[in-house]
């Protein structure tokens, strides 16, 4: 995938999977000389958050992801005071009463905020990597020479791709559509 996204002349790419970041960030960046910028479960802003509650932080991920190397080493950087528990999804219920910060550790998670919101106490803080790399990719492009002041206030183009194939049926982009509107539903909880 990203070769074919390179073949198309991007210039920065950004892997919108923790499960893939976890897995292939490395090797990419190694093989590919432009930015790639992976996206990590938000324990850093999470643990900062957690003050005297006495409460824990967990961050539930796919399987691959609370096995990997990657999330462990990042667990290990931000929680010095060991609040934070990584939990594969099926645990997800069992463990809802004792935290305050959930980390949502896989960007399919967002569609879901409504569900979590249900499932836990009112008090519970939703957490998410996005907004850092939004950040990261905007400072990337900008430091790279990608974006140019002279860009500013001009709008790009979107393509949607599956695997290979563009997607341009109707039926395809009222699809995205939708997802893009229940996203934005999600942003609000």
């Amino acid at each position: 995938a990203v070769g074919f996204l390179v073949d198309k002349g991007c210039q920065a790419i950004v892997l919108a999977c923790n499960t893939a970041t976890s897995a292939a960030i490395s090797y990419l960046r190694e093989k590919y000389k432009l930015p790639i910028i992976g996206i990590e479960p938000a324990v850093k802003p999470a643990v900062e958050h957690i003050h005297e509650s006495g409460k824990r932080v967990m961050v539930v991920s796919t399987p691959v992801t609370a096995k990997g190397e990657k999330l462990k080493k990042l667990v290990d950087k931000y929680d010095n005071k060991h609040i934070v528990d990584v939990v594969a999804l099926p645990k997800l219920v069992r463990f809802a009463q004792d935290y305050s910060e959930l980390v949502l550790g896989c960007t399919h998670f967002n569609y879901f905020k409504d569900s979590f919101s249900k499932l836990f106490p009112d008090d519970l803080e939703m957490v998410d990597g996005n907004t850092g790399v939004s950040n990261n990719l905007k400072n990337t492009v900008v430091k790279k020479g990608i974006f140019k002041e002279e860009d500013k206030g001009k709008k790009g183009t979107v393509e949607y791709y599956y695997s290979d194939r563009k997607m341009e049926s109707e039926a395809e982009m009222k699809h995205i559509k939708k997802l893009h509107e229940r996203l934005e539903r999600m942003r609000q909880i």
